[in-house]
């Protein structure tokens, strides 16, 4: 008499003889496995397509903030510091701005040619150049607005105070390029017009020593990121 664990017995035989006479595909397998983890467990994320448009670097978009002008002042004042010796080498600390002043007599290779009635612009000395070289590497990680203002001195007796400082900053803004800055910089001139904003209690000599300079600001705003036109 065949009772039913003998039944089982037989069974579980055939089938064991079934298996052992196939061979197991793994892909299907794999993905069998994957379909009922998936529909088994509740506690896996969900990733969607929303969500993957922000993985990877390319998906972030972080916006770059501007850094304080205390620590600006601070961090400029000491990167001039092996000039401290230059009469008219320093860092101002206005309301919404540092300003970094650079004499044209240190920055020029001839600062006293009048450049107003030609096609060329000043020439930096080597000097000048390195300082304009550490202060861009400073720049480029800020995400501040930089502007660059040309001035002369009142003695300044060329064909044109304006374009003689305009094209002194320019000068200043072409280094600062090709030193690898990669934000929008404005340049403006302005004659000798602020020559009276000058401490009136330095000596005279002294003031106008520092009249004729070029000044690189750095505002509270946020920089322009400057556009490839190749």
């Amino acid at each position: 008499m065949i009772i039913f664990a003998d039944l089982l017995a037989l069974l579980m035989t055939f089938f064991v003889m079934l298996i052992s006479m196939n061979t197991v595909q793994t892909e299907k397998w794999n993905s069998l496995v994957e379909a009922f983890s998936d529909a088994f467990n509740p506690a896996r994320e969900s990733v969607s397509i929303e969500d993957n448009k922000n993985i990877g670097g390319g998906g972030q978009n972080i916006k770059p903030t501007t850094i304080s002008l205390d620590y600006l002042n601070a961090v400029f004042s000491e990167a001039v510091t092996p000039y401290e010796n230059v009469l008219g080498v320093h860092v101002t600390r206005l309301n919404d701005r540092v300003v970094i002043s650079l004499p044209s007599y240190f920055l020029f290779q001839n600062h006293v040619r009048d450049y107003a009635n030609t096609a060329s612009t000043p020439s930096l000395n080597n000097e000048g150049r390195v300082l304009i070289n550490n202060l861009t590497s400073v720049m480029e990680q800020l995400a501040n607005e930089v502007s660059i203002v040309g001035h002369v001195a009142p003695t300044y007796n060329g064909a044109s105070p304006w374009i003689q400082s305009l094209k002194q900053a320019s000068s200043v803004q072409e280094t600062i390029y090709k030193a690898g800055y990669s934000g929008v910089i404005s340049i403006y001139g302005l004659g000798n017009s602020r020559y009276d904003n000058i401490d009136k209690t330095i000596i005279p000599e002294v003031r106008l020593s520092i009249a004729g300079r070029v000044d690189i600001e750095v505002k509270e705003q946020l920089r322009e990121a400057l556009v490839d036109a190749s």
